[in-house]
């Protein structure tokens, strides 16, 4: 076998190795944060009893952090919220249907940019999940 064809099985080798415990990583901490997981969209419900979705997204907002977990956890309390809360026209004023990738990813970053939110991954995260929710 040339050396070429072994660099490029042991690449592959490698990144499937890789591939996979990040894989086994994730699993056992969502398994290990579930519990806690879990109580955040309670909150959620909670929360949005009595509140509408502009008040919902709001504080999804407040909650996001620098970090992956909060990103999680900001949607999960979102998602929670967007389950009682009534909903805003106001808020979903211009939110694309799901099919419309690139509309709703604009839409996401716009209303990001009218918070003063600009190039956050969580705040578009949000509006996204918000988006999916105005269109139901």
């Amino acid at each position: 076998m040339p050396t070429w064809a072994k660099i490029i099985l042991t690449v592959m080798a490698i990144l499937i190795a890789l591939f996979i415990g990040a894989g086994f990583v994730g699993y056992h901490w969502m398994m290990k944060n579930k519990d806690h997981f879990i109580a955040i969209r309670k909150e959620g419900v909670t929360f949005g009893g009595g509140k509408d979705f502009a008040q919902c997204a709001d504080a999804a907002l407040s909650r996001l952090g620098g970090g992956m977990a909060s990103q999680i956890e900001a949607r999960l309390f979102l998602e929670g919220c967007l389950s009682t809360a009534t909903k805003s026209e106001t808020v979903c004023e211009g939110a694309p249907p799901k099919s419309e990738i690139m509309r709703t990813a604009q839409w996401a970053v716009e209303n990001c940019r009218r918070r003063g939110k600009v190039n956050e991954q969580g705040c578009t995260q949000v509006f996204q999940t918000l988006s999916e929710v105005c269109q139901r």
